[in-house]
């Protein structure tokens, strides 16, 4: 057998592959077997006919066709590990020749599995910020829940800092109304400042039936692009002014929240918001390590069916978040004012950034030699098969091997995770 290679651009090769006809007798001696047990041959029982009767009977060129398949595949897979190479996903073939007799030769695309040039994670370092609650926070969360149990009360003066305004609004560029830049009775906070700068200013002062024109520019940060730094026109009818009249901060509040008291709902808030800031943290951790370990690591090219693959899992996932929220993905489409492939363009970064972090752990793994145990995979199943107790399907895909498989590979991937942390994190 002679094998040519030739490296592809985006992480893909290219083989010529040429078989002797020694070389693919076996594949023949094979195909006319298979041939004769699925057609009747006079004088012989199905199956029993020899190869010169089946080449008599449907031709040789027909056999020759019927031994390509798997004389493709088993030569395919010898010149592969021959090389040592892995693909992923399913091989281009295309013939380039076969006839009777002759050699036959054929060309093979394959998509590479993509390589870490020289695994390097010995000297990242991340620092870890220390977790600080002071009052300030505890005294915004403390005014949130007074604003809960807060009573609107209807007045007929002139807005002012800490009301609540219903409004009717227009924005407008150039005459050109903006996309999402109109609504019918808006509730407006007061001091607030989620809108944009410079807007809650022009309300203040306002009473129930006025309307007030005037012109703001968008920051230039603002997240739109099409409207940031630009001058826009802006049109506001108030239709009802609110006092905001808030509960006393005192034990009774605490008490009405179900806490014994004030105090103890402070200390119940500053552990909430540790719990908070502490995961917040951990996230922000695990992100730069993630970073520093591809910034500091070369790959191969990614070939595009893994980063087509892995873009429409993470758009599945967004699906799924969406239908969690009551909402079609249709829906969401419209309102982002995109398609599917248009999602899926925006997802490929984010896609080949989380192809290169599975490889990464996966090479970390084997270099330190991180594994799951099968008692630790089998508990993990049985955590979740209790979880879902009353769930038949559920407990059919939890008993599966493929799911036995993404266990494994879930429970590596957080040991490794850990593993770096404890490495890299000072």
């Amino acid at each position: 057998m002679k094998v040519e290679m030739k490296p592809l651009p985006r992480g893909q090769a290219e083989f010529i592959i040429e078989i002797t006809p020694a070389e693919y007798d076996p594949f023949l001696k094979k195909a006319a077997q298979m041939i004769s047990e699925n057609i009747k041959t006079p004088g012989f029982r199905q199956g029993k006919a020899s190869f010169e009767i089946i080449v008599k009977q449907v031709g040789e060129t027909k056999v020759w066709e019927e031994a390509l398949e798997g004389a493709v595949r088993k030569t395919l897979f010898d010149a592969l590990k021959e090389k040592s190479i892995d693909t992923v996903g399913s091989p281009k073939i295309e013939v380039q020749k076969l006839a009777p007799n002759n050699p036959v030769i054929f060309k093979a695309t394959v998509n590479l599995l993509p390589k870490i040039e020289s695994l390097s994670y010995e000297d990242i370092t991340v620092r870890k910020n220390a977790i600080s609650i002071d009052n300030t926070k505890i005294e915004k969360q403390l005014h949130e829940l007074q604003k809960m149990r807060g009573k609107e009360i209807l007045v007929s003066r002139e807005a002012k800092k800490g009301d609540k305004v219903e409004i009717d609004f227009s924005l407008s560029i150039d005459n050109v109304s903006l996309d999402g830049g109109d609504a019918k009775k808006f509730p407006l906070y007061l001091g607030e400042n989620k809108f944009i700068p410079g807007f809650e200013e022009n309300v203040i002062g306002q009473k129930a039936g006025e309307t007030k024109e005037f012109k703001l520019t968008f920051p230039k940060n603002y997240h739109q692009e099409i409207v940031a730094g630009k001058l826009t026109d802006c049109k506001v009818k108030v239709s009802g002014v609110y006092e905001i009249q808030l509960p006393e901060l005192s034990d009774a509040l605490a008490q009405d929240l179900k806490f014994k008291d004030l105090n103890d709902l402070k200390d119940h808030l500053k552990k909430t918001l540790e719990k908070e800031a502490k995961s917040a943290e951990e996230r922000r951790l695990e992100d730069e390590i993630i970073d520093k370990l591809l910034d500091k690591n070369r790959f191969s090219d990614i070939c595009d069916v893994l980063i087509n693959s892995e873009s429409k899992t993470m758009l599945a996932e967004i699906e799924q978040s969406v239908a969690g929220q009551g909402v079609s993905f249709d829906e969401y489409l419209s309102h982002m004012k995109k398609t599917k492939d248009e999602m899926l363009m925006e997802l490929a970064p984010s896609a080949t950034k989380r192809i290169k972090g599975a490889i990464l752990f996966r090479e970390i793994a084997k270099n330190a030699s991180i594994s799951a145990s099968e008692d630790e995979i089998t508990q993990s199943i049985q955590s979740l098969k209790e979880q879902y107790a009353h769930d038949e399907n559920a407990k059919k895909t939890l008993d599966s091997p493929d799911y036995r498989h993404y266990m494994s590979h879930t429970l590596t991937s957080q040991k490794v995770l850990q593993f770096l942390k404890e490495k890299i994190i000072k």
